[in-house]
């Protein structure tokens, strides 16, 4: 699996350009025109230009690289060993740190947590041994995206 690259190395480049050359200028015309809100403005695109130029490659990666996994990734069954909130809430639910046990299709077994949002009315689906469907990385096995929890059997009531 080849991760392509979310933007073109040129098309970073032409965005951290545009970005510093759009604030060069609107410098230029806060200091010819005595103009706060121009001032404020170029230096933010400065500072986007810079950031740009300079993490563009390795956001970029990141991001590449989440998306390879999710939508290329091995598709594989694990089980939840253990879950626990990472102290972040999003909507007011929690953000689960969830570790998963998995095997990969050459049959290793492996470990791996995946963060994810849980919505409260939920989180009795993630508990320590229930199956989940996630799919994994084969170049790097520790980075997994979380498909889906297996919803449990039906029980039916004995007579």
């Amino acid at each position: 699996m080849v991760a392509a690259s979310a933007m073109p190395s040129f098309a970073r480049y032409l965005v951290a350009l545009v970005l510093l050359g759009g604030g060069a200028l609107l410098w230029y015309l806060a200091e010819t025109r005595h103009s706060e809100l121009l001032f404020v403005l170029g230096a933010f695109a400065l500072c986007f230009g810079f950031v740009a130029m300079a993490f563009g490659g390795m956001i970029s990666g990141v991001i590449a690289s989440v998306r390879a996994t999710r939508f290329e990734g091995i598709r594989a069954t694990g089980r939840v060993v253990s879950s626990r909130s990472t102290g972040v809430f999003v909507n007011n639910h929690p953000m689960l740190s969830i570790t998963i046990a998995f095997e990969t299709r050459e049959g290793v077994r492996h470990e791996s947590v995946a963060r994810c949002v849980v919505p409260l009315h939920q989180l009795s689906r993630v508990e320590p041994g229930r199956e989940v469907v996630l799919k994994y990385n084969p170049a790097n096995i520790a980075q997994i995206a979380l498909l889906e929890v297996v919803q449990p059997e039906a029980r039916t009531p004995a007579p």
